[in-house]
């Protein structure tokens, strides 16, 4: 039986790869391709496509034991930031898995929290597919992913704008929507994506949902950009 609960473990966290140790890893391998074709359809069928997606596993920063990462929403003056940190988890929180990473067909582990309404509502959904769960560790796990890939969430967005994500020093990463003709593309790495169906067919389009900066000089402080794709 498939174990659906979901579990952190700071050891698999602390060994994801920088970001460009995965990019280089999908693009020789020619891995995205074969993984949006075969994982698209899946997501269609179960009208999941609007609330999840995958996305290219990578850390930000370590975390020490007994540490979670958790993305908090903060309003301020200039708009709503999702900021995310490492913290200790108490039982009050009302938090939901933001990443999910396939060890086994059988076994899933944690990677971000997040109290973003959208995450808890995404979760809400997921729990309500238990077959899509199944189908997708399988399918994760038989076509060697499990290192690669991971289940995201899909952060809704504005018209006209992207979000940007900024790393800084003392492990802090901050996401927030700035206006998508503003920002440079030259230096970016695709690390989630998102399906829809295709219009009459029982197919779908995959849209690229988050970028990253390749600075050249590693994922880290303030190098780090991550956008979405306005749909």
């Amino acid at each position: 039986m498939m174990s659906t609960a979901f579990k952190f473990d700071h050891h698999s966290f602390n060994n994801l790869p920088e970001i460009e140790d995965s990019h280089t890893k999908i693009v020789k391998g020619g891995f995205l391709d074969h993984a949006l074709n075969t994982t698209g359809t899946l997501f269609i069928r179960h009208g999941l496509y609007e609330n999840w997606g995958i996305s290219l596993l990578h850390k930000h920063w370590e975390v020490c034991n007994g540490e979670v990462p958790v993305q908090r929403v903060v309003v301020s003056d200039k708009g709503v930031e999702y900021v995310t940190r490492p913290e200790m988890l108490f039982s009050g929180d009302k938090l939901s898995p933001n990443t999910i990473k396939v060890e086994s067909p059988r076994r899933t582990i944690l990677i971000e929290y997040s109290e973003d309404p959208d995450v808890i509502m995404a979760n809400n959904i997921l729990a309500g597919s238990p077959d899509f769960i199944i189908e997708f560790c399988v399918l994760i796990s038989e076509n060697g992913f499990n290192d690669i890939f991971a289940l995201s969430t899909i952060k809704p967005q504005s018209l006209g704008k992207e979000f940007v994500e900024m790393n800084y020093i003392g492990r802090i990463s901050i996401v927030m929507e700035r206006n998508a003709k503003d920002l440079n593309r030259n230096s970016l790495i695709e690390t989630t994506w998102r399906f829809k169906p295709k219009e009459a067919t029982l197919g779908c389009e995959r849209l690229c949902q988050r970028r990253c900066v390749d600075s050249g000089n590693g994922h880290r402080f303030q190098d780090h950009l991550a956008m979405h794709r306005p749909t």
